[in-house]
């Protein structure tokens, strides 16, 4: 129906500005504070493991007084864990922690382990500064209320008597696949206003194996955000 198709505009308009928004925070925490991205990923990895898991960001957010659980910390992991394995490595923390408008910085520090040092297991376990580590907090504390939010409009879509997550991924698609062309081209047919921008973001988020394109599977991972077990912390 109309509505439907509104509310799936909605839901994509909802990651694309949220999206937005947490690369803008990025951003300036990156100007303002003084985030050593290697140190960062070696506190964090105490069990020096070269990956970040779920319960290393859990005991981070415990530290920090953060009001949250495993359920929005699974659902960061999954936004981030571009090769599906349930952790983040350097570069896929990489892109959790910088801004994609900090490209040139973000992209020297991925190739500082290019080849053969993919991860930075040799780096020293010194401390990063409190304000860098107050920073991650920021950056988690905005990650989660975005998880929150998509997940209420999640919400709000399967609440609707004709809603059908194929049914969504067939009346974007274009082809086999959802599309840069095919949701501008969904958009149009609603009357709904978008930037390029907006759809860089969209496929930041839901194109989940970086591979160009949404598949069934991507939108199904997306509306796993709202059904993930959920623990508190406590």
């Amino acid at each position: 129906s109309y509505e439907t198709e509104n509310k799936i505009a909605r839901l994509l308009l909802g990651i694309a500005s949220g999206d937005k928004n947490i690369d803008g925070i990025k951003h300036s925490l990156l100007e303002k504070s003084n985030i050593d991205p290697v140190q960062l990923f070696c506190i964090l990895d105490k069990e020096m493991k070269s990956t970040i898991t779920i319960d290393n960001l859990n005991e981070f957010v415990i530290r920090y007084n953060i009001n949250t659980n495993l359920h929005y910390l699974k659902a960061i992991i999954l936004f981030y864990d571009n090769n599906g394995d349930g952790v983040l490595d350097f570069k896929e923390f990489i892109n959790l922690i910088i801004s994609d408008s900090d490209f040139f910085f973000k992209k020297s520090l991925k190739q500082m382990f290019r080849k053969g040092f993919d991860t930075p297991s040799n780096i020293s376990h010194s401390n990063s500064s409190e304000i860098g580590l107050s920073a991650f907090a920021k950056i988690l504390e905005n990650e989660i209320d975005f998880v929150n939010y998509i997940s209420e409009l999640i919400n709000e879509l399967k609440s609707l008597n004709d809603f059908n997550l194929q049914d969504m991924f067939y009346s974007i698609k274009s082809y086999s696949y959802i599309t840069e062309g095919s949701i501008k081209a969904f958009f149009d047919k609603n009357g709904i206003n978008y930037t390029t921008g907006d759809i860089k973001s969209i496929f930041n988020r839901i194109d989940f194996n970086k591979d160009g394109k949404i598949s069934f599977n991507d939108l199904k991972i997306l509306f796993s955000l709202n059904t993930l077990d959920n623990h508190n912390n406590n």
